[in-house]
């Protein structure tokens, strides 16, 4: 791992992702990486694999979510990774996005991820944007979950585009609504 503006180097995406600033990215090399990565509160940081999600995966270490961002600035972007190795009771097995946060999910294949709800994608509380997305995942209740807990979350301004998703489907309750 290399964080672009500081000019240091890392051996493991979580160890970047603690030591960098707001604004600085890190290109990870191309490789297996067997951890669950949280992105710092309050730091908008820039994550992406130098080749492609072809040959750049986060494997998760089983019992969490692979990919955990919670309370992150605008400018939070996750980018180019293939995310897998879940096996989580708990909810987003490959990626966690909570703390009313709003990052970029982009051009990722999430897979072989499995969790209570959302084996792919959990959104708790945020508005993210997710875009170029694979999507296979297995998961007793839905694929991607977003669970509005507060007023202004995973409305509108949630964009999900060109993506290829199977194995799921979509269920909407929706008590109290009006509006749209």
């Amino acid at each position: 791992m290399h964080n672009l503006v500081k000019g240091t180097y890392y051996t493991t995406i979580q160890a970047a992702l603690d030591d960098a600033g707001t604004g600085n990215t890190i290109e990870v090399a191309d490789g297996t990486y067997e951890e669950n990565i949280i992105f710092p509160i309050n730091k908008a940081i820039i994550l992406s694999s130098v080749n492609g999600k072809g040959v750049t995966t986060i494997k998760g270490t089983g019992d969490d979510s692979v990919v955990t961002i919670s309370g992150c600035p605008d400018g939070t972007i996750l980018d180019e990774f293939t995310i897998t190795g879940s096996n989580t009771a708990e909810s987003g097995g490959g990626i966690l996005i909570e703390g009313g946060c709003s990052p970029t999910i982009q051009n990722n294949t999430i897979s072989e991820n499995n969790a209570s709800y959302g084996g792919g994608i959990y959104i708790k509380s945020g508005s993210p944007i997710i875009g170029g997305a694979d999507e296979d995942n297995d998961t007793a209740n839905f694929n991607i979950v977003c669970q509005n807990t507060t007023d202004g979350n995973c409305t509108t301004t949630n964009q999900i585009f060109p993506n290829t998703y199977s194995h799921n489907y979509i269920c909407i309750s929706c008590a109290g609504c009006g509006g749209l």
